[in-house]
């Protein structure tokens, strides 16, 4: 299977497991798509979608990541990611961050998270060029990295510990 645009093939990966697009971008914009699915039974499923190309965008936004547990009391350090845009980026949260954490203008994350549970922060980027990229981060902390790597695998729990 392969996509194309006028003029470009766009790399690919479908199969079982994780599947992506790859490519790069050539013009800014909302991009309206059809993407037809067959199986091996010959049921077809199509769905419509918009890819919008941006300037700028923030790729890490839910932490923590693998390796990174965020853990109650103690002390947390992950920067975040952007793509794109030009110049120097520049990071704030328009929301308040979990007691106990801050995010820096560079885009670090840190702090001693001092209360566990799912917090959602607005995080804006900018960059030098002017164009900017605003995503809902998404922190979940937890009592200890125990609890982190028992969240990792869905319907496991640690020994006492059951969903709320």
């Amino acid at each position: 299977m392969a996509l194309q645009t006028p003029g470009q093939a766009i790399s690919w990966k479908f199969g079982p497991g994780f599947s992506y697009l790859a490519g790069k971008n050539l013009q800014l914009g909302n991009f309206p798509f059809t993407l037809k699915v067959t199986d091996a039974a010959n049921t077809v499923v199509t769905q419509s979608f918009i890819w919008y190309i941006g300037a700028l965008d923030i790729l890490s936004t839910n932490l923590p990541i693998a390796g990174s547990p965020l853990v109650t009391g103690s002390a947390y350090t992950q920067p975040l990611l952007a793509i794109g845009g030009g110049g120097v980026y520049t990071w704030t949260n328009t929301g308040p961050m979990p007691p106990g954490l801050t995010l820096s203008g560079s885009g670090v994350v840190g702090g001693t998270p001092a209360s566990t549970g799912f917090f959602s922060v607005p995080i804006h980027v900018a960059d030098g060029d002017g164009n900017g990229d605003v995503h809902r981060g998404q922190l979940h902390g937890r009592r200890t990295a125990r609890d982190q790597h028992a969240a990792a695998e869905p319907g496991r729990f640690p020994p006492g510990k059951r969903r709320r």
